[in-house]
């Protein structure tokens, strides 16, 4: 075997550190020491260079953005926990060297190719996550599917098990990024000895079935009570575009996307229709933030309650922002159309 570089030296050191024996159990510096200052830094770094919605990660043009970025931050993120075995970030450490796989890090996949080459199994099951994530759809992702699942069998029971280890961190990642269909998370759960594991890949496969996703050129129909009072139905806007948004005012991302809805509407007039299916736990907060912001007067669907709406469960939505696009005929358009939303929106109203 070729002498280890760096880079694997760099790999070999992590996984070492963090496969000790008792290494989660490790106590935490205090919240006033500069360890945790830094490791706060490297958090808010990281959640500044990731897209908030970890499944774009699969298009292209979203790495070839993020990278530049994103590599630096998360190359750092690993030597902090090189150097600090302690830090509370630690224990996410393979999760990074996932996304870091994703977007791209030549280095660090050669470093861990090497491992792997050596028999180190849990380096195979992080490679093949990654692999997973950008597979493209047909031919190529069935082929990441059955290497995923060879990788996980072939990690011994000890490491499968551990709460944060690879197999809990590419299980992970997979799961948030890699648009998982029903099938293919029952095929990756069969491989699995965790049960919490397990669990969350037969949910994941249970909401996948639901996935709204799956209507796509269906009619498509939404009822609900609106925050107002009264009941609220899609026919009643039948000739129209319409943006339905899944959204709560606790949601950073989604009170981000509101602005660009208001334009659109503005943009279209009648010709354009928004709905708001809030999943906000708390009616006052809703209404207060409503009221402040007389623009977004369009139509809101809120459960008596709060919490997550009805809705959002019966079409498999388990992340928001969601935006779905109906077409002026009642069709469902898009199930998830934050990426190209203006445009997409224009080629249906011109049809």
């Amino acid at each position: 075997m070729p002498m280890p570089t760096a880079a694997a030296s760099l790999a070999t050191a992590l996984f070492v550190a963090l496969a000790a024996p008792g290494s989660a159990q490790v106590p935490q510096e205090p919240a006033t020491s500069p360890l945790v200052a830094a490791t706060q830094r490297l958090v808010d770094a990281f959640v500044g260079v990731m897209p908030t919605d970890p499944a774009a990660l699969r298009r292209s043009a979203v790495r070839t953005e993020l990278a530049p970025r994103a590599l630096p931050v998360l190359r750092r993120i690993r030597e902090h926990v090189l150097l600090h075995p302690d830090a509370s970030i630690a224990p996410r450490v393979h999760e990074f060297t996932v996304y870091s796989l994703v977007l791209g890090d030549g280095e660090l996949r050669a470093a861990l190719g090497e491992l792997q080459t050596a028999g180190d199994t849990r380096a195979g099951v992080l490679l093949h996550a990654a692999d997973l994530i950008l597979a493209a759809d047909g031919a190529p992702r069935a082929a990441a599917v059955a290497a995923c699942n060879r990788a996980l069998r072939a990690v011994p029971t000890e490491a499968a098990t551990a709460p944060n280890g690879a197999v809990a961190a590419a299980v992970f990642c997979v799961l948030v990024s890699a648009e998982l269909a029903a099938e293919e998370a029952r095929t990756l759960a069969l491989e699995l000895t965790d049960p919490q594991l397990v669990t969350r890949l037969q949910q994941a496969a249970e909401t996948a079935a639901r996935d709204v996703r799956h209507r796509l050129g269906q009619p498509f129909e939404l009822k609900g009570t609106l925050l107002g009072g009264g009941e609220f139905g899609m026919s009643s806007l039948l000739g129209k575009v319409v943006v339905v948004d899944f959204w709560a005012t606790w949601c950073r991302p989604c009170v981000a996307a509101l602005p660009e809805l208001v334009a659109l509407r503005a943009e279209h007039g009648d010709a354009l229709a928004v709905v708001g299916v809030s999943c906000d736990r708390d009616e006052a907060a809703l209404r207060t933030f409503l009221a402040g912001r007389p623009e977004l007067d369009w139509p809101q669907l809120f459960q008596a309650g709060g919490g997550w709406h009805p809705a959002a469960a019966e079409l498999g939505i388990e992340g928001i922002p969601r935006l779905l696009l109906i077409d002026k005929r009642g069709m469902l358009r898009s199930g998830d159309a934050r990426a190209d939303l203006a445009a997409a929106v224009r080629r249906l109203v011109a049809e």
